[in-house]
Parts: C-alpha cells; structure tokens; sequence
C-alpha cells in the first residue's frame, strides 16, 4: 500500500467521522420536535439520520483494514471536534471556554500523534 493511498484512507476516515457527527445533530434538531407515540421514533429525520450514522460506521469498520487501529482511535476523537462547531451552527448553541479547552487538547494530542506517531 503506497503512501497516498494511506492518506485516502484517512481522509475518508476522517469524512466519516464527520458524517457521524451530522447525524447526531440531525437528532438532536429532530428531538425538539413534539412528536407522540412511536412518531417519535418512526419519522423520516430519525430514520434517515440512523441510515446515514449506520452506512457511515460500516464505512469506518471498512476503512480500519486499511489504517491501524490507533490511528483510527486518535482520529475517532475528532469527532468531539464537529459536533461542537456544527451544533454551534445549526443548534445557536455557544461554545464554552472549557469547551475550547477541550478541543484544544483534542487537536495536540491528534497533532502530536500525527507527527511523532507516539
């Protein structure tokens, strides 16, 4: 496996991660919703977003033939990066300064792992 080919496989990786984070929002923006009875959980956004979070997953489990498996869980990580930023944007929620605290030691330790594959 050549090199460029390692970083495809990371990259889609990391889009799947990202994938997964949109789904979570979608729920979330689905579940202030007033739904009754089992509309609750038979309605299309709810549906649409686990068939979205499940094809996303089987994708990463895919991928981990192709990366190693702690690079995969360092990459993982990041998707407590997403879904910050994106419910900042589709959910008006604010980011905390320990939330960017947070984030910031999430990026180091995925920078740090990056360059000294520690």
């Amino acid at each position: 496996m050549s090199k460029v080919s390692d970083w495809v496989y990371i990259a889609i990786f990391i889009l799947s991660g990202f994938i997964c984070s949109c789904t979570q929002i979608m729920l979330k923006k689905n579940a202030d919703k007033d739904y009754r009875g089992i509309r609750i959980y038979l309605n299309f956004p709810v549906i649409a977003s686990n068939f979205i979070f499940l094809g996303a997953t089987l994708l990463s489990v895919y991928l981990m033939r192709y990366i190693m498996l702690s690079t995969a869980s360092i990459l993982n990580t990041l998707t407590y990066v997403f879904i910050p930023f994106l419910s900042t944007v589709f959910l008006k929620e604010k980011i905390t300064k320990r939330m960017i605290i947070g984030i910031s030691f999430i990026i180091c330790g995925v920078a740090i792992y990056s360059i000294w594959g520690i």
